[in-house]
């Protein structure tokens, strides 16, 4: 799942040229497999032509209607139209295409897992324990928690909107403190689901239905904790950008935000063309 987050990351927060966008999509997504599993040579030459089947169905069925929605969100914000619950209806269509996307890498993912030898398996826990362990480090007190949140969250904004304005972010930051993300909870729900992996790999059988039933629905296999304090985080956020951010936004930000949509709109219509 973290690689697919990655990947729509990527689409969004680079300015690459469509054609050179597409490989590179397809590339990082083998690289960021190889380095969570440590794949040998073969592995990585079967799961490179497997991304790039998927990918094929993803830019067939799935871009256009992520451009459809920038362009939506366009007319909206065009009209100074942006309440809580139109902001949520963003988040539930990005849900929607990574539970989309999620399942076309599905076969791929599940026949990936199969070639996988114990010490593969061991060196993927591994990796996760250390990134809770500095997770929980960067996030273990209030303050530092605050320093994170607040370091994602402008990221984002500023990538859309451009630069925060001093009172927007100590809006931004007062509504963090108010509301602070479940950073604990984030990296308790990491290790539950990887132990539930590295049991699932006992069994063939149990590991591909294991890795099937994520990529089908990856909510399903969170800790139920978690995932309420997510939604009612999400949520509150959501309000906060209706009627705390948006109305504060300026006409140079507003402006930013539209070139961003429509660039990233056309980008996805070229990369389904492809």
């Amino acid at each position: 799942m973290k690689i697919l987050i990655v990947l729509l990351s990527f689409l969004f927060l680079t300015g690459c040229a469509p054609s050179f966008l597409g490989v590179a999509l397809e590339s990082m997504t083998v690289s960021k497999a190889d380095d969570y599993f440590d794949l040998n040579s073969e592995q990585k030459d079967a799961l490179k032509k497997d991304i790039e089947k998927d990918m094929a169905e993803v830019r067939q069925h799935v871009f256009p209607q992520m451009a459809e929605s920038l362009r939506k969100i366009d007319k909206q914000a065009s009209k100074n139209e942006m309440s809580a619950e139109q902001v949520g209806q963003i988040y539930s269509d990005i849900d929607q295409y990574l539970k989309q996307i999620s399942t076309k890498f599905e076969q791929t993912a599940v026949k990936t897992a199969s070639t996988l030898e114990d010490d593969q398996f061991r060196y993927f826990e591994k990796k996760v324990d250390k990134e809770v362990e500095e997770s929980a480090e960067d996030t273990e007190t209030p303050e530092k928690a605050l320093k994170q949140s607040m370091k994602r969250y402008t990221k984002s904004i500023e990538f859309w909107f451009g630069d925060l304005t001093s009172a927007q972010e100590e809006e931004l930051r007062k509504f963090l403190k108010d509301h602070p993300y479940p950073w604990d909870l984030q990296n308790k729900n990491k290790k539950f689901v990887l132990a539930k992996f590295m049991e699932a790999r006992k069994s063939r059988d149990t590991l591909k239905k294991f890795v099937s039933d994520y990529c089908r629905d990856y909510d399903s296999a969170r800790l139920p904790e978690f995932k309420v304090a997510l939604d009612e985080h999400q949520l509150a956020f959501q309000k906060f950008f209706a009627q705390s951010l948006w109305p504060k936004m300026d006409k140079e930000q507003k402006s930013e935000l539209k070139e961003h949509l429509l660039t990233r709109a056309q980008d996805l219509d070229k990369l389904a063309r492809r």
